[in-house]
């Protein structure tokens, strides 16, 4: 008898072992859905602005995190989304070419802040970093590399 309860205990963790790791990923699942996701300008619609990827390597590949054109508009992808954010404030630095911004859309903000750094190469570059906010605060944060394009 004492073997059997053991059975049916062991069965028990078990089953609640399985369904808590099926509950933990797709909470993880989730959590991709909403956060920041990389993208590509598959539609051609960016021209001159400044472009942003976590790495050099994205970067060099055109896998971007955050687009900003020059007419005061920044694009991201969510949940599988391309979404359009508006230009809410910037403060920029003319003598080092440093800039903080603000865009918003719906119950979203985008902050992104970089430093320029000199190099050899045709583009300005920057490194910094860049966050997605909601009402709740901030929902994913991530160093960011970029350059600025102009046509």
């Amino acid at each position: 008898m004492c073997k059997f309860e053991n059975a049916q205990t062991f069965s028990g963790l078990r089953r609640t072992v399985i369904v808590g790791l099926f509950l933990f990923l797709c909470a993880c699942k989730e959590n991709e859905k909403t956060g920041l996701q990389n993208f590509r300008d598959v539609t051609g619609e960016f021209g001159a602005g400044y472009y942003f990827s976590a790495t050099k390597a994205d970067l060099d590949k055109n896998i971007f995190l955050f687009v900003q054109d020059y007419d005061s508009t920044g694009f991201i992808s969510l949940g599988n989304k391309l979404i359009k954010f508006k230009l809410i404030k910037g403060d920029y630095n003319d003598q080092t070419n440093d800039f903080s911004e603000v865009y918003a859309h719906g119950e979203y903000k985008i902050r992104i802040n970089v430093k320029y750094m000199r190099d050899d190469t045709a583009y300005e570059n920057y490194v910094g970093e860049m966050s997605l906010e909601n009402k709740s605060g901030i929902m994913q944060k991530e160093r960011v590399v970029g350059y600025s394009l102009s046509e």
